[in-house]
């Protein structure tokens, strides 16, 4: 006896070559393609809806930043101090340097030499070389660019000898 299991998964057969048909294009719609005028309309600008002149916006110093950070009770991370010591280095102020000085001692922060450099480059940034020479002095360690500040900011203010 001879079982014959149906075969369920045939696959169809094809014809050896299909006849192909050529790829016609369809011809183009007129409507859609359109000619555009090649000059350029005169364009008028929209009338502003405020007149007058704009305001300025508010800026906030670092003793806005120091007091509001005081008044939350907040302490001061060390690259907010650094991020504050650059814009007070910027704006040339010696009353904002020295303030900000202040408050970075009585946070009694551990502060390296690098954080140090900045706070004298800030003092010499803002014309105040006594304060500067001050924390150079007062630094237990020194770098080449502790030397360099001092260096040059002696030789912009003139207090060197040739000898």
């Amino acid at each position: 006896m001879e079982i014959t299991v149906p075969k369920t998964h045939t696959k169809p057969r094809l014809p050896l070559r299909m006849k192909s048909t050529p790829y016609k294009t369809p011809p183009p719609n007129p409507l859609t393609q359109l000619q555009l005028p090649l000059h350029r309309p005169e364009h008028k600008p929209p009338k502003p809806i405020r007149t007058g002149n704009p305001k300025t916006r508010p800026v906030a110093t670092t003793s806005d930043v120091l007091r509001l950070m005081d008044s939350l009770r907040f302490p001061v991370p060390l690259d907010i101090y650094a991020l504050l010591v650059g814009e007070c280095a910027e704006s040339g102020d010696p009353s904002k340097a020295v303030e900000l000085h202040d408050h970075v001692r009585r946070s009694r922060l551990r502060l390296g030499v690098g954080m140090l450099n900045r706070i004298m480059l800030m003092h010499v940034s803002c014309g105040s070389l006594a304060h500067a020479r001050q924390v150079f002095d007062q630094m237990l360690v020194t770098d080449f660019n502790s030397w360099a500040v001092v260096i040059a900011a002696c030789v912009e203010n003139g207090e060197y000898s040739r000898e």
